[in-house]
């Protein structure tokens, strides 16, 4: 999560509007020429050129929420439209003392009526480089900054530590928070190509703090004594409850039924692993890995390695459980569980090396490994260590 940010005080409103030029798709017209002062479309960045240079778009094309700005030449506007090989576009600057849209006719829960020229809502855009590092270890390829385009980037804090600050101060620039900046498929665009993926850094930020979830705090004992073995930024401790609303799995993975329900866990309320997978795994290793590695809540032993891929149902104890899906594997397989120190190698690497997915499964999978496999509950009851497992069905 990063946080968007009005200037509060001790500012001047032409600082507000010291903003980036913006590429703005042009409708052809009569004539074009540099320095023409036109209004655009804020939602789209859409513009409409009437047949004058200076003409101003009617305002029920623009949604109502006019903003002008200076077009900076054909030069730059066939440059652009050259290297995107496609249709028309213009490049435009905004300028002090053009007019931007008002800020509360964007979102409401602004305390004051600031202007804001093209980007979405805010003028205003902070985010910490701890925060994409922290993101980025739960990811297999990694994302930069220009993915969330932010124009503040703060280093020496904590991870999503901005998600707490209500004022700021840069200099003698003061800045109150707002809201937080809610992410689209635009983040999934690799800034170097322009190459959009569809899927990541987006699931995994929706796995890690999307999808809201209910919670019991275990009060402040439990939270100082996490804080304080951490050494960083405050944690609670909250417990799930069986009265408490659960996520939907459907919503996470599509693979998994509507009623398939979790709480706390990536997807799936069960992660199945074999001993002797795990077994196999470290005979190709240098250094052992547990099955705390893969945090697995049922371990069977007495099996082949890899059987648990087959399985369609099986019944342990009074309990029938189907299985879903492989669980992919994540750089945090690479966290020692006992140091908490992460390789970003070992064993993923190993693990890529043999356990990816059938081509055409690419789609769900991507180059991610799986090591585990998810299943949901059939039928419930109550398992115990040393139950045996029925096989029921198998693919």
């Amino acid at each position: 999560m990063v946080c968007q940010f009005l200037l509060h005080s001790k500012v001047t409103q032409s600082y507000i509007h010291s903003l980036s030029p913006v590429l703005l798709h042009h409708v052809p017209s009569q004539g074009t020429g540099g320095g023409s002062l036109f209004h655009l479309d804020p939602t789209s960045q859409c513009v409409a050129l009437e047949s004058h240079p200076a003409a101003l778009c009617d305002p029920s094309r623009m949604f109502g929420l006019d903003t002008q700005g200076r077009d900076c030449g054909d030069e730059a506007a066939q440059w652009f439209t050259s290297f995107l090989k496609t249709e028309a576009y213009r490049l435009v600057q905004f300028e002090k003392n053009l007019k931007g849209r008002r800020s509360k006719k964007i979102f409401s829960s602004v305390a004051q009526d600031y202007e804001v020229a093209y980007p979405d809502c805010s003028p205003i855009l902070v985010i910490s480089e701890a925060s994409l590092t922290d993101l980025n270890t739960r990811m297999e390829k990694k994302v930069k900054m220009e993915n969330f385009r932010p124009n503040i980037e703060v280093t020496g804090c904590s991870a999503f530590e901005e998600d707490t600050w209500g004022d700021l101060l840069i200099g003698d620039v003061e800045m109150k928070k707002v809201l937080a900046c809610g992410r689209c498929i635009l983040t999934t665009v690799d800034p170097d190509t322009g190459v959009i993926d569809r899927k990541e850094p987006l699931e995994t930020l929706k796995r890690v703090q999307g999808l809201q979830i209910q919670g019991r705090d275990c009060g402040e004992a439990a939270a100082q004594w996490i804080t304080s073995f951490l050494k960083t930024q405050p944690y609670r401790l909250v417990h799930f409850e069986p009265h408490m609303s659960p996520r939907n799995s459907h919503q996470i993975e599509h693979l998994f039924r509507p009623t398939d329900q979790v709480a706390y866990s990536d997807a799936s309320p069960f992660l199945i692993l074999s001993e002797a997978s795990l077994a196999d795994l470290n005979s190709r290793l240098e250094k052992k890995v547990k099955a705390a590695n893969f945090r697995p809540n049922i371990v069977i032993s007495g099996c082949d390695a890899y059987a648990e891929d087959s399985w369609d149902e099986i019944l342990i104890g009074d309990v029938e459980l189907k299985r879903v899906m492989a669980c992919y594997r994540c750089v945090l397989t690479t966290v020692d569980p006992d140091t908490g120190i992460m390789s970003r190698k070992e064993p993923l690497e190993t693990l890529r090396s043999y356990r990816l997915c059938d081509p055409s499964e690419e789609k769900l999978y991507g180059k991610s490994p799986f090591f585990g496999q998810y299943f949901v509950l059939e039928n419930p009851g109550t398992i115990q260590v040393g139950d045996p497992v029925y096989l029921l069905g198998q693919e």
